[in-house]
């Protein structure tokens, strides 16, 4: 059997282990036929549903593993998987501009021009070309199986080929007893309604506030309808309304659920552009309060601004503490590509992997992974929590977390065992926790874990070289943002080892402990998530940095 026949067979079991209940009894059948396929018919099937079209000429289905494709074919229309109902016009469409010239050619028709116009002068005509056309059929159902079990509105059933590098197995875990995926089948189709985007944000808005696009862990749509809200606000921005643009912002946060905080900066825009500073100046001060650390910072120098020209009070944020800075001076490679590159032993590479090679030139090794790491440690510290039997958490089988992570309900649901884990990482039993852990989960589907991101022994390194207050600081964020919230996390971990002096850097001594760094080539600059991130690792002890790196002066 093909990799992607393993691959479709695990999408469709996992898909109807989550949400089954909620297919009729015809689409339950259709999905029954197709796990009951062996042989080339299942090869082949699995490799036409893996691609993007829909429609397929036969003589295009060659492959070693299916030595006669139209018999493996008839298998599949015998099961009424596939049909040869092809539109001319369609076959037109997935054709290449030569055979539709050619086309053209034999049938006394103009042969030059664009694709789309060739397709228009054969749509009245059939017959032009020869060879029989397969048409794979309930696309809508496998889509449908494949967002249940990716738990993402659009999955990529590519993800399971990078999911198979480590994991070996899913978690067992009892039972509790909830809704599942969807209350029932009515509320899956008008979820599924959402999918289509309208282009009507007053239509988005509608679904919002009836709580249409809701749903559990990542099939929840709201951020993207939300999404679609902002741009459009945007577009009309552009478009000289500021004034339509202000009114949609208010709109999706009184009725889309979105936070003040998260529009307060392009309201206010838009309503200064009105003429209405005064209003703008309100709106910033009543997002203070459900804003982000970040959000704040842009809040408060949008809010300085306008109390300067209104002459205005605007009480100022607190000023964050600053990390330390290093220069660094590194050569850049010579190609022209769409990120600057740097040279190292083993030819041009990003600013990330250039200066962890030298690094490791030094004696210093030095871990890229931005959010990853600590991700990794927060699900090796938390996986006990995972499982813990919250009624609705877990109410299906193949999870590699509860629905509620990532969301303030997780704490709240399990606040005893929540602040066990810190308090233990506030005693310093963090890295021995992380040990065991890794030992016990080592192979298992757990959400936040990248196994591919560093060994155990680096990870347990990680843990004890930022010490208890430092990884309490990144933990705790975490647990009730999740993943997202490891956003702005620094570039580099530079490991604990000797201490090192650096060429053609300002400071030159590289101290012995773990240090934290953010990379800046000559056109960055640190966005407002890195600043909070930093602050709030100053003042948890941690040594973090931002280096500046730039080529050598000439």
């Amino acid at each position: 059997m093909s990799l992607q026949a393993d691959d479709l067979r695990e999408v469709l079991t996992r898909g109807l282990a989550r949400g089954g209940d909620l297919l009729t009894a015809g689409e339950w059948e259709v999905a029954q036929r197709i796990l009951r396929l062996t042989g080339p018919a299942e090869v082949l099937y699995a490799w036409l549903t893996a691609r993007v079209p829909a429609v397929f000429p036969m003589d295009a289905l060659v492959r070693d593993d299916v030595p006669d494709p139209a018999a493996a074919c008839a298998t599949l229309e015998a099961r009424g998987l596939v049909d040869h109902l092809v539109p001319w016009k369609t076959r037109a469409e997935h054709l290449t501009i030569p055979v539709l010239s050619d086309a053209c050619r034999r049938l006394g028709l103009p042969t030059s021009g664009r694709k789309a116009e060739l397709v228009a002068r054969l749509a009245p005509h059939t017959g032009w070309h020869g060879g029989r056309w397969i048409r794979i059929g309930h696309r809508g159902l496998l889509a449908r199986l494949e967002r249940w079990a990716f738990l993402r509105p659009w999955p990529d059933r590519a993800a399971l080929t990078a999911a198979r590098i480590g994991v070996v197995r899913w978690p067992t875990y009892a039972l509790t007893l909830g809704t599942g995926l969807f209350p029932h089948r009515r509320a899956l189709l008008r979820w599924e309604d959402q999918l289509v985007p309208s282009n009507d944000p007053q239509a988005d808005l509608r679904a919002l506030s009836a709580g249409w696009c809701a749903a559990p862990a990542g099939l929840d749509l709201a951020p993207s309808l939300r999404r679609r809200v902002r741009e459009h606000a945007r577009a009309l921005e552009r478009d000289d309304a500021p004034g339509s643009a202000a009114e949609l912002y208010a709109r999706l946060v009184s009725d889309g659920g979105e936070r003040a905080g998260r529009v307060a900066f392009r309201c206010a825009r838009a309503l200064e552009a009105t003429g209405a500073p005064e209003a703008a100046l309100t709106v910033l001060q009543a997002a203070r309060a459900d804003a982000t650390d970040a959000e704040r910072l842009g809040i408060g120098r949008a809010g300085r601004r306008l109390s300067r020209t209104l002459r205005a009070r605007f009480a100022p944020e607190r000023p964050l503490p600053r990390p330390r800075e290093r220069a660094i001076r590194l050569p850049a490679a010579t190609q022209k590509t769409h990120r600057p590159q740097w040279r190292t032993a083993q030819g041009a590479a990003p600013i990330e992997e250039a200066v962890c090679a030298w690094l490791s030139a030094l004696g210093r090794d030095a871990l890229h992974g931005e959010g990853r790491p600590w991700s990794t440690l927060f699900a090796l510290l938390f996986a006990q929590t995972y499982f813990l039997p919250v009624p609705g958490a877990l109410p299906i089988p193949h999870l590699s977390g509860p629905l509620d992570l990532g969301t303030p309900g997780f704490r709240a649901a399990r606040r005893a065992a929540v602040d066990g884990v810190l308090a233990a990482i506030d005693a310093g039993e963090g890295p021995r926790r992380v040990d065991e852990a890794h030992r016990a989960w080592r192979g298992v589907r757990l959400s936040g874990a990248r196994w591919d991101v560093a060994d155990r022994s680096t990870l347990v390194s990680l843990a004890r070289g930022i010490g208890p207050a430092g990884l309490r600081a990144i933990m705790e964020p975490l647990v009730d943002g999740g993943r997202r919230a490891a956003a702005g996390l620094p570039d580099l971990a530079v490991l604990p080892g000797p201490a090192v002096i650096l060429p053609d850097a300002l400071p030159s001594r590289l101290g012995p402990g773990l240090i934290l760094a953010e990379l800046k080539g000559p056109t960055d600059t640190l966005r407002d998530a890195q600043r909070v991130w930093m602050a709030r690792l100053v003042r948890a002890g941690v040594a973090v940095e931002v280096w500046d790196v730039a080529p050598p002066p000439r």
